[in-house]
């Protein structure tokens, strides 16, 4: 009965302090590059529909040659 139990035991895995899962250092690694990438497609969608609403604002605008004075009774 002990040559089983010490059989069984010895089949088992034994944990590794090498295995890391998802928190080793690739995977943090490819957590950070896909955070930092989310991060940049946001900003790079932001900046796209900033520019398009200058332009639109601009193509909407009338064009005046009144000049435009920064201050009151020029």
């Amino acid at each position: 009965m002990l040559r089983t139990a010490d059989v069984v035991l010895a089949a088992q895995a034994e944990p590794n302090a090498m295995t890391f899962g998802l928190l080793g250092p690739v995977g943090l690694i490819a957590i950070v590059l896909g955070v930092l990438g989310m991060t940049a497609g946001v900003l790079r969608q932001r900046r796209k529909a900033r520019a398009e609403a200058v332009v639109a604002v601009e193509q909407d605008a009338p064009a005046t040659e009144t000049p435009v004075y920064s201050r009151a009774g020029e």
